[in-house]
């Protein structure tokens, strides 16, 4: 599929130009599919042992 077909336009400068679109709108787009099996286990006992608590461990789509 062409960039115009996706909505991109070519400027002739070699850039392409999106249409503008409000934070909320980009927002609305965004698609969370959840899976009944979590892709990410945490192992506690590893966690425990940790200094720096830099992991993330809640899931976006929850």
């Amino acid at each position: 599929m062409s960039d115009d077909a996706q909505g991109a336009t070519a400027s002739g400068d070699g850039e392409e130009r999106w249409p503008s679109l409000s934070f909320e709108d980009r927002m609305a787009t965004a698609v969370f599919d959840v899976h009944e099996r979590a892709h990410i286990v945490v192992d506690a006992a590893v966690c425990l042992d940790c200094s720096t608590r830099r992991c993330v461990v809640a899931c976006p789509a929850n």
